[in-house]
């Protein structure tokens, strides 16, 4: 199973951070994003939808690479933001309580 230092390993050997920029890599994270949300809007199969998760992963897992972060880092810091958060859930989508 890959892992996040697979990904920066095989981009590092294609030369990708010799010139990518976090700008140039989120423009590509949301190519991605709008990629998920195609496969989300007209019902494609669950593989192509996790194909397309895969490839928004490795975009995120770039830009961070390039902002001198880890997507790891970038999760467990929001999780550690969010884990003990108390809401409801509005339309299937959770509201956390002050908003």
């Amino acid at each position: 199973m890959a892992n996040e230092y697979d990904v920066i390993e095989w981009a590092d050997d294609l030369g990708i951070f010799d010139t990518a920029t976090p700008k140039d890599q989120f423009l590509k994270v949301t190519e991605e994003l709008g990629e998920v949300a195609e496969c989300i809007a007209k019902g494609k199969p669950l593989e192509d939808l996790e194909l397309e998760l895969g490839d928004l992963q490795v975009t995120i897992i770039l830009l961070a690479h390039l902002c001198g972060t880890t997507a790891s880092k970038s999760l467990d810091m929001a999780y550690n933001k969010i884990r003990n958060r108390t809401g409801r859930v509005v339309n299937g989508v959770f509201i956390k309580d002050g908003d």
